[in-house]
């Protein structure tokens, strides 16, 4: 493991789970919304893979966190990495996660995001009905013709917490 991506719904824990493994295997992590969101409505399609591209070939090592599934960049991850983790929780979870998330950093910068974008209830709502009828079929469609991948998913909380255990700390 040490191209890894995470992937799956808007507020599973990619994030957090990001963060854990950053700091578990002292790995690099690195952040697609702070990237794409950094202008109104994302940057362009080509920038993206372009900024994508900079950090596999700056990185021998990395973890990305976002989805980003229709996105021009997904197949370019995918041929990078070497792990994905894809996060497959139940639908009352990620809502849960996204209130919390919304509660803590209402009006306010999330540190995975971009400078110009804070937390809003407006945009609370855009997501959730962005997550409410979400499915993984597009990452599947897409991970299942790399076989080179070694794919882990997370369907439930016990998941995430066995494989963030089974994880050796690196030494480095």
């Amino acid at each position: 493991m040490k191209k890894i991506l995470l992937t799956g719904c808007p507020s599973s824990g990619k994030t957090t789970l990001g963060y854990k493994l950053s700091e578990k295997l002292n790995i690099p992590l690195f952040h697609l919304d702070k990237i794409f969101w950094a202008e109104k409505g994302g940057i362009k399609q080509k920038l993206f893979a372009e900024k994508i591209q900079e950090l596999i070939d700056e990185n021998p090592v990395w973890i990305m966190d976002g989805n980003f599934p229709r996105s021009v960049t997904y197949e370019q991850r995918l041929k990078e990495a070497d792990t994905v983790i894809i996060f497959e929780l139940p639908k009352w979870i990620i809502v849960w996660r996204l209130l919390k998330r919304t509660i803590k950093y209402y009006g306010k910068q999330r540190p995975d995001m971009h400078a110009n974008q804070v937390v809003t209830l407006k945009d609370t709502f855009r997501l959730l009905k962005y997550i409410l009828p979400y499915s993984t079929e597009v990452e599947w469609e897409k991970i299942n013709k790399h076989p080179h991948l070694t794919v882990f998913k997370i369907k439930t909380l016990k998941d995430e917490k066995n494989f963030l255990n089974k994880i050796p700390t690196s030494k480095l």
